[in-house]
This record gives C-alpha cells, structure tokens and sequence, in this order.
C-alpha cells in the first residue's frame, strides 16, 4: 500500500504543534503479483528412419492457476542425438490449454542451453513440446533427457 500526505503550513512552538491548511492522503493499493515456475525433464520418444521426427510434451502441472498466469519466460536443455546425423533441427513449440495444434514454433537448434521470451505474456498452462527432426545417421535412436522450465506470474 503506497501512501502520499500533503502538509501545508505546520509550525509548533515549544508546547503545541499547528497546523494551518488541509491535510491529504491518498491511499493506493497496488496488485500484489506472485511469481512461480514449473520445470520438467523427459527423455524423448525414439526417431526411427531419417527425416523422421520424435515430439515430446511438456505438461504444466495442475498448481499453476487457472486464470492470471501469464509465462514470463522459458528456458530449455536439450541433448543432441548421437546417432551421426548430418541435419538435426530442435523446435520449441508453444500449444495454447486444451488445443492440439502448436501456436507457436521457435527454432532453437543453435542453441542447446538458453532461453527465450517469444512466448511471454502466453497463458502458463498451454503446454510446450520438443520436436526434433533428424536426417542421415544411423536409426533407431537413443534419446537422452532434455528439460523445459517456464517463469510465470499471477
């Protein structure tokens, strides 16, 4: 709560305080936001044939509330797949709560470890999803762990 109190000709002498004027106080109350995050690590589903691709999902967890929640970042580790591909492409992909179609698409395979705000202000109970797509090498693949984490206020 911030409070502002205007004083307009205050004097005292040694036993008395006056005040000549009009005292004002403006009371404001300002939202009080919190703010959270969820993380998951997965390991991926298997690619088996070149130019294939594996999806995997990143679900929120049901603590995130339901309304107000709005992403503020989103953060990522993923592995790259030891198979001797010659191409590897890595997408992040927002879907907003209950849709089955991707939102948003963000090509991060240049970048393993990082994070970025192309999603802020997106509710944060959509769901993310890791879709790689590899070409050469060999198959089936062995996928290791990768990691989403998502910032959110309410």
């Amino acid at each position: 709560m911030n409070r502002s109190i205007q004083l307009e000709n205050c004097y005292e002498d040694q036993e008395h305080t006056y005040w000549n004027g009009v005292i004002f106080a403006f009371l404001s109350s300002a939202a009080h936001a919190a703010d959270d995050f969820w993380e998951h690590t997965r390991l991926g589903y298997t690619i088996y044939f070149s130019g294939g691709y594996a999806t995997t999902p990143f679900n929120p967890p049901s603590s995130v509330p339901r309304r107000d929640a709005e992403i503020t970042d989103v953060s990522w580790d993923w592995n790259t797949i030891p198979n001797g591909h010659t191409s590897e492409e890595v997408e992040l992909c927002y879907r907003k709560q209950y849709s089955s179609s991707d939102f948003l698409c963000i090509d991060i395979s240049a970048a393993q470890n990082d994070n970025s705000d192309a999603f802020d202000g997106f509710n944060a109970r959509g769901t993310f999803h890791l879709r790689f797509t590899l070409v050469g090498g060999a198959y089936s693949t062995i996928r290791t762990a990768d990691t989403v984490r998502v910032d959110y206020s309410y």
